[in-house]
């Protein structure tokens, strides 16, 4: 019976496809442990509703490379493969909120510019430290509900819609690459994005208008 297995032999049956119930146990194994990890290593950048909906992708990454998973023999080879993949998405979804709370903050040219980024990772970064610097407490305060608030709403977006947000301000492709990677023409992958910002905009409370 598959309750009886191990964390690596159901990775290995959802990668071979032979057992249909082979994922629902281990979900129902791992979504705690792995929430608890999240909240753990983040809990400063995720709120509990913002680490349970990264599990649910979680667990959709790992039903989708079950196959190529080549862990050990053993308990703690599964688990850290699983938190591996888990802590990948959290820092997608802690960095791109990051991006886009800036974006609103100050929002220059933003994706309305075809640049691959408005300012490198390094400066970005300090760039962040002196604006926050300047705020005063309630600045900070609202900041950091406004992070929470565009977390959530970024993994509300499906998958699709959140890899397009990551290749655009993670991996820094630009609207002609990105339109390439999707089978879109450049004008419409730019149109498509900007739709996304504007939503998460909108759903923080921020007029999707503003440039």
């Amino acid at each position: 019976m598959t309750e009886n297995c191990s964390l690596h032999e159901l990775i290995k049956m959802i990668g071979n496809g032979d057992n249909p119930t082979a994922y629902e146990v281990l979900y129902e194994r791992m979504r705690q442990p792995l929430c608890d990890k999240l909240m753990w290593n983040y809990r400063r950048s995720l709120t509990k509703e913002d680490a349970e909906d990264i599990v649910q992708n979680t667990f959709i990454i790992i039903e989708r490379y079950a196959s190529s998973y080549k862990g050990l023999h053993s308990e703690a080879s599964a688990r850290n493969w699983m938190y591996k993949i888990a802590n990948s998405e959290a820092i997608k979804t802690i960095n791109m909120s990051k991006w886009l709370l800036n974006t609103i903050d100050d929002p220059g040219d933003g994706t309305q510019s075809e640049r691959n980024s408005a300012v490198p990772d390094g400066s970005r970064r300090t760039f962040g430290l002196i604006q926050e610097g300047r705020r005063t407490v309630e600045e900070r305060a609202e900041r950091s509900i406004s992070m929470k608030e565009i977390s959530t709403s970024f993994q509300r977006l499906t998958v699709e819609e959140r890899n397009m947000l990551i290749l655009r301000f993670e991996d820094e492709l630009t609207f002609e690459e990105i339109g390439h990677e999707i089978g879109r023409t450049k004008p419409r992958a730019k149109q498509i994005i900007d739709g996304l910002v504007g939503k998460i905009r909108k759903a923080i409370g921020v007029d999707p208008s503003r440039r």
